[in-house]
Order: structure tokens, then sequence, then C-alpha cells
């Protein structure tokens, strides 16, 4: 055997391996790539199954959170008409008490009519709150008899008119640290 022949035979062999390697080659290519496309549209559809579910969470915060802005708004406004003006520079607590005093059945109504639209966008301990204002209006509204206001009806009034701004200040709070503001 000559040089030639074993470079021959080698080349053959060689050529025949490689031959053989490069089928292997695009094979597992051609296999690794089918494996990759499923992984990744696997890997896009959780991302937009994701994205999607994200999506829907926004939206959904978006609409409680205007329905927070429209019912702590609503609140506001309220509050303003049920609240006594001041009717001279001098009014004092007692006076203001005194005026709201004559307005139980207004107070009740209107927060009763409040919570009736409003109390679903409300928190719990909001609702619960206003809910023992109206108890609270009730029962001063006892003690107001032909013009004449009771100790008790006062104070009860005092206590309603504070539990409101509190109220209003919870609302806006809540509000503002929901807006990112």
């Amino acid at each position: 055997m000559e040089w030639n022949d074993i470079f021959k035979i080698s080349t053959a062999i060689i050529a025949s391996l490689g031959g053989g390697g490069v089928i292997v080659l695009w094979l597992a290519k051609w296999i690794g790539s089918i494996f990759a496309n499923k992984y990744v549209e696997k890997f896009k559809y959780g991302i937009q199954k994701d994205l999607e579910d994200h999506k829907t969470f926004l939206r959904k915060e978006e609409f409680l959170f205007q329905k927070e802005f429209e019912a702590t708004s609503a609140f506001i406004s309220l509050c303003i008409l049920l609240l006594p003006r001041r009717t001279n520079p001098m009014m004092e607590w007692y006076e203001a008490c005194q005026n709201f005093a004559y307005e139980y059945e207004k107070v009740e109504k209107s927060l009763e009519s409040y919570i009736a639209k409003h109390g679903a966008a409300l928190q719990d301990d909001m609702l619960k709150n206003l809910t023992e204002t109206i108890g609270k209006a009730s029962e001063g509204k006892a003690n107001v008899s032909y013009g004449d206001v009771s100790e008790i009806g006062i104070k009860y009034a005092g206590e309603v008119m504070t539990t409101l701004e509190e109220i209003q200040n919870e609302l806006c709070r809540s509000i503002r640290s929901n807006s990112g503001a």
C-alpha cells in the first residue's frame, strides 16, 4: 500500500464521517429548532397571558379608583351642605352645634342617601363610621323639640360634625395615597 492509497482511503473515511457528521448536525439543529420554537411560543403565551391579566387588574383598579373618587367628591359636597356655616364672625362651637342639631333630619336622610349611592365604593371602616353617625344623628333628633335643643342633642351634634370632618379627611387621604399624589 502506498501513501497515495492510504491518503485516498483516509480521505474517503473522513468524507463519509464528515458527511454523516453534517447530517447529524443538521438533524440536531432541526430538532433543536422545533423544541426552541415550542419553548418560545409557550414563553410568549405565558407573557401575553400575564400581560392580559395585568391589564385586567389595572382596569379594575382604575374603575374602583374612579368610584372612590366620585364617592369622596360627593361626600365633600355633602359636608359643605350639611356642616353649618358661620353666620357671624363671633360664632362659637356651641352655636354651630345648635344650628346643626336643627338639621338632624336632613343630615340623617342625606347620609342614608349617600350610603345608598356610594356605599359599595367605601371601605368597611368608613361605612361603619357613617352608619354609626346616622345612628347618632337619629338619637340627636330625639333631643330636639319645638326649637329647643337639649345638652345631649348639642353634644351629639358636635360628635356628628367632628365625625363627618374626620371621614372627609380620611377619604381625601385615601384618594391621595391611591393616586400617588
